[in-house]
């Protein structure tokens, strides 16, 4: 009788038998949750960087004189994307900040583009250096004929 209590005692439980089959499970589970939100921030940001507007704005301050003396080329723009584009068949709108860098400095590109009939228009495109540097207003909105909306569109 002593010696079958004496090994129960001893018996180990499952999960200190098991505590690397766990911790595995574990790090299986937080790579498939991390790889899941890599996927969204990909697909939302990887549609932002093709839509006509943003690839208009870029090609846009690419060939703008002023901004490549400001960063240097080539011109990049990052990833951090923020705004806004809506599209409903072939019309929409697009307010966005892009991130821009160059060889010799950052800073951060707006703009505003209306979609007509599936072709994108810059109605307003304004280049804002990170450091020392100037304004650079490429398309001045009053100079467009772009209709003008409310920020609760």
């Amino acid at each position: 009788m002593d010696s079958m209590t004496h090994s129960d005692s001893k018996q180990p439980s499952w999960l200190r038998k098991n505590w690397k089959m766990v911790a595995l499970i574990l790090v299986g589970i937080g790579t498939l949750f991390c790889a899941f939100i890599a996927a969204i921030f990909m697909i939302v940001f990887g549609s932002m960087k093709h839509s006509g507007a943003y690839q208009l704005a870029l090609s846009r301050a690419s060939s703008t004189p002023a901004v490549v003396t400001q960063i240097g080329q080539p011109l990049k723009g990052g990833w951090f994307i923020t705004g806004n584009i809506h599209t409903s068949g072939p019309n929409g709108h697009a307010e966005l900040a892009i991130p821009l860098s160059g060889t010799r400095g950052k800073g951060t590109l707006y703009t505003i583009a209306d979609k007509q009939l599936g072709e994108w228009k810059t109605c307003s495109l304004v280049f804002m250096p990170d450091s020392s540097g100037t304004k650079v207003v490429i398309v001045d909105s009053a100079a467009t004929r772009c209709p003008s909306r409310s920020s609760e569109d």
